[in-house]
Protein backbone atom coordinates (compact mmCIF):
# COMPACT_ATOMS: atom_id res chain seq x y z
CA UNK A 1 0.00 0.00 0.00
CA UNK A 2 1.81 2.87 1.17
CA UNK A 3 5.67 2.53 1.27
CA UNK A 4 6.66 5.32 2.87
CA UNK A 5 4.97 4.19 6.07
CA UNK A 6 6.44 0.35 5.99
CA UNK A 7 3.27 -1.02 4.57
CA UNK A 8 3.82 -3.75 1.96
CA UNK A 9 1.97 -4.18 -0.75
CA UNK A 10 -0.75 -6.35 0.21
CA UNK A 11 -1.49 -4.19 3.55
CA UNK A 12 0.22 -6.19 5.91
CA UNK A 13 2.75 -4.29 7.99
CA UNK A 14 5.07 -5.28 10.79
CA UNK A 15 1.92 -4.69 13.91
CA UNK A 16 2.51 -1.35 14.41
CA UNK A 17 0.97 0.22 11.40
CA UNK A 18 -2.17 -2.02 10.93
CA UNK A 19 -4.25 1.00 11.90
CA UNK A 20 -2.75 3.41 9.66
CA UNK A 21 -4.13 1.89 6.57
CA UNK A 22 -7.85 2.20 7.75
CA UNK A 23 -7.04 5.95 8.70
CA UNK A 24 -5.89 6.71 5.11
CA UNK A 25 -8.53 5.00 3.28
CA UNK A 26 -10.75 7.48 5.55
CA UNK A 27 -8.78 10.32 4.75
CA UNK A 28 -9.04 9.39 0.91
CA UNK A 29 -12.51 8.58 0.55
CA UNK A 30 -13.47 11.85 2.34
CA UNK A 31 -11.26 13.49 -0.26
CA UNK A 32 -12.06 11.81 -2.88
CA UNK A 33 -15.50 12.88 -2.52
CA UNK A 34 -15.02 16.34 -1.77
CA UNK A 35 -12.58 16.13 -5.32
CA UNK A 36 -15.85 14.75 -7.09
CA UNK A 37 -18.32 17.54 -5.35
CA UNK A 38 -15.58 19.94 -6.50
CA UNK A 39 -15.51 18.87 -10.01
CA UNK A 40 -19.15 18.94 -10.05
CA UNK A 41 -19.27 22.68 -8.85
CA UNK A 42 -16.64 23.44 -11.45
CA UNK A 43 -18.47 21.91 -15.28
CA UNK A 44 -21.80 23.62 -13.29
CA UNK A 45 -19.96 26.67 -12.98
CA UNK A 46 -18.08 26.14 -16.44
CA UNK A 47 -21.48 25.58 -17.76
CA UNK A 48 -22.76 28.29 -16.46
CA UNK A 49 -20.45 30.62 -17.74
CA UNK A 50 -20.41 29.68 -21.08
CA UNK A 51 -23.66 29.75 -21.15
CA UNK A 52 -23.68 33.53 -20.28
CA UNK A 53 -20.96 33.99 -23.10
CA UNK A 54 -23.06 33.05 -25.50
CA UNK A 55 -25.63 35.14 -24.13
CA UNK A 56 -23.76 38.17 -24.25
CA UNK A 57 -22.67 37.04 -27.99
CA UNK A 58 -26.43 36.73 -28.91
CA UNK A 59 -27.43 40.00 -27.19
CA UNK A 60 -24.52 41.54 -28.76
CA UNK A 61 -25.59 40.43 -32.20
CA UNK A 62 -29.38 41.08 -31.71
CA UNK A 63 -28.42 44.36 -31.11
CA UNK A 64 -26.80 44.67 -34.39
CA UNK A 65 -29.17 43.66 -35.91
CA UNK A 66 -32.21 45.99 -34.05
CA UNK A 67 -29.99 48.93 -35.59
CA UNK A 68 -30.10 47.93 -38.88
CA UNK A 69 -33.57 47.08 -38.47
CA UNK A 70 -34.45 50.90 -37.13
CA UNK A 71 -32.04 52.34 -39.46
CA UNK A 72 -34.20 50.66 -42.60
CA UNK A 73 -37.36 51.80 -40.84
CA UNK A 74 -36.01 55.38 -40.88
CA UNK A 75 -35.13 54.94 -44.70
CA UNK A 76 -38.37 53.51 -45.28
CA UNK A 77 -40.26 56.20 -43.43
CA UNK A 78 -38.33 58.96 -45.65
CA UNK A 79 -39.02 57.28 -48.78
CA UNK A 80 -43.11 57.31 -47.74
CA UNK A 81 -42.78 60.99 -46.70
CA UNK A 82 -41.00 61.73 -50.30
CA UNK A 83 -43.62 59.74 -52.01
CA UNK A 84 -46.62 61.49 -50.16
CA UNK A 85 -45.32 64.46 -51.18
CA UNK A 86 -44.98 64.00 -54.92
CA UNK A 87 -48.43 62.37 -54.33
CA UNK A 88 -50.11 65.59 -53.01
CA UNK A 89 -48.09 67.14 -55.62
CA UNK A 90 -49.52 65.25 -58.52
CA UNK A 91 -52.92 65.19 -57.06
CA UNK A 92 -52.61 69.56 -56.90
Amino acid sequence: MVRGDKLTVDGQSNGKLGWLRFHQEEIMAKKSRLTKVATSIGAAVGRADRTAHKMAKAGALAKKELDALAKDVAALKKRLERATGHLRHALK
